[in-house]
């Protein structure tokens, strides 16, 4: 078969069926799709999209569990020309609501028996496949447009307003191949998927992995108690973690009697995990190896490490991906020089298009001139000598306190190392003062035997004014911390505690 250059997103679909048609392409729990099977379906769908109705630029909205059928949607989508928005199938309605309202989707698709109240076009995947798969197979026959948007994802950032950023095909392209250039996925992986593909973090590793033509295993995000033991049966390679799926698989990986010796590669960014936490998974994993990355969905990726860069320069995040630009921005918007704490901005090609419908948000966090697009990205770290970037914390996360700049990230950090302590979340309520903190763990250490370890490790402008220990961190549908959610706990405990 004859196959187009990469300008657009289904394009690298196309590639991996040339090179490799038999090769697995992605598995879940009941479905093996090989490259050419998973061309093929896409191309139905892409074909079943337009007896539906949906055009060029429209958007087609999943709200579905991770499945193999997300992959032939994704493509499919792509070949028709739409644009995929991927929704959260745990989403409550209020929050759909707004994601609905703001999107415009043409076209819904859940997964399950999930209802939403909607006056849109709404299809349960499962019972459209077979309409799907009788659909006459052919590409809607469209010229590829690189600048027209692929993806819209949203995010919530900092704000509890979900964004959506706009995702043009050359600007995902030229992120699956940076990333790819320093990964390095191969034929002979298998990605081990557990985070859901509606975080871009999940859903790059579908592209990544198709741009390699290896096999993506898509797990059940709800699994818990089975988590090793289906990476295990996968013989998975590759497994993207979050610090509380790690702590989680590390915490498994101690009860059981066989290690796990398949996994080559554990990667990390939308939270960092701990240098204990990096360590526990190198120990439950012989032979592998940890690559921190720094990113963020405006730009997917602004920075990775080597793999174990950590063991030699703890704290690093990597340096900025090639064919980009990385600079620590001041108060003043002056560059600073390198060791001094400002707001990250980066530019390249891969910087996203914007906020959907939002050019006053847009204008305030990007700036599109001919030397590219740049973008203040609201997180604040520094570079060292050699241009390795480290995380300080959020715009949101920093906070003045007792004369002294204080970073959530740091106190976490810090908590995080004390023996004991399995997870930390620090918070900062400013409705009960400018300087209030408020540190939240899960362990087997006392409130007080908490904060005693961190006066020896924090100076007193970090120490936190109260501690609780609880049996679980309260997690976003992405699978991180959801710091809203515990800043309302923490509430409701320090009712409790009067």
């Amino acid at each position: 078969m004859s196959v187009a250059p990469s300008d657009a997103v289904h394009h690298l679909l196309e590639q991996a069926a040339a090179r490799s048609p038999e090769a697995p392409a992605v598995q879940d729990r009941t479905i093996t799709w090989t490259y050419a099977e998973l061309l093929s379906l896409s191309l139905r769908f892409a074909r079943w999209l337009r007896h539906q109705g949906i055009r060029p630029g429209d958007r087609v909205m999943t709200k579905a569990a991770n499945s193999a059928h997300l992959a032939a949607i994704l493509f499919g989508t792509s070949m028709a020309g739409a644009i995929f928005v991927p929704a959260n199938h745990q989403l409550t309605p209020f929050q759909m609501e707004r994601i609905i309202t703001d999107a415009e989707p043409s076209l819904i698709l859940t997964s399950g028996s999930q209802k939403l109240a909607s006056d849109l076009p709404v299809h349960e995947i499962e019972a459209i496949w077979p309409d799907v798969v009788t659909t006459e197979e052919g590409a809607p026959g469209l010229q590829s447009r690189p600048c027209a948007p692929a993806l819209l994802i949203y995010t919530s950032g900092s704000t509890s307003t979900p964004k959506g950023v706009v995702c043009p095909h050359s600007m995902v392209l030229f992120a699956v191949e940076a990333i790819a250039e320093r990964l390095a996925y191969t034929s002979d992986d298998r990605i081990f998927l557990r985070l859901p593909m509606s975080f871009d973090y999940g859903l790059y590793q579908l592209l990544l992995s198709v741009r390699a033509s290896a096999c993506v295993q898509i797990s059940d995000i709800d699994s818990g108690v089975t988590l090793l033991s289906e990476l295990r049966a996968s013989a998975s390679t590759i497994m993207p973690v979050v610090p509380p799926l790690a702590q989680l698989l590390v915490q498994l990986a101690d009860r059981a009697p066989v290690q796990v010796s398949s996994v080559r590669l554990f990667t990390n960014t939308g939270a960092q995990l701990s240098p204990a936490l990096a360590h526990d998974l190198r120990a439950n994993f012989p032979g592998s190896s940890v690559v921190f990355m720094f990113g963020i969905t405006e730009c997917k990726r602004v920075s990775i490490s080597v793999p174990d860069e950590d063991l030699i320069r703890e704290g690093s995040l990597g340096r900025p991906l090639t064919g980009t630009d990385v600079w620590i921005e001041g108060p003043t918007g002056a560059p600073l020089p390198a060791g001094e704490i400002g707001q990250i901005v980066v530019r390249g090609p891969h910087v996203m298009a914007g906020y959907w419908r939002a050019p006053e948000l847009t204008a305030q966090r990007f700036c599109f001139e001919r030397g590219g697009a740049a973008l203040r990205t609201g997180d604040y770290g520094w570079l060292d000598e050699t241009g390795n970037l480290y995380f300080h914390g959020r715009r949101d996360d920093v906070f003045k306190r007792r004369g002294t700049r204080v970073s959530l990230t740091e106190v976490e950090a810090a908590a995080e190392a004390v023996p004991g302590v399995r997870e930390a979340v620090a918070v900062h309520d400013r409705l009960v003062s400018e300087e209030d903190l408020s540190l939240v763990v899960t362990g087997s250490l006392s409130p007080q035997e908490v904060l005693a370890e961190l006066t020896n490790r924090l100076d007193k402008a970090r120490i936190p004014d109260r501690c609780f220990v609880v049996p679980t961190i309260s997690l976003s549908p992405n699978g991180k911390a959801d710091r809203t959610t515990v800043r309302d706990e923490v509430r409701m405990l320090r009712t409790g505690q009067k």
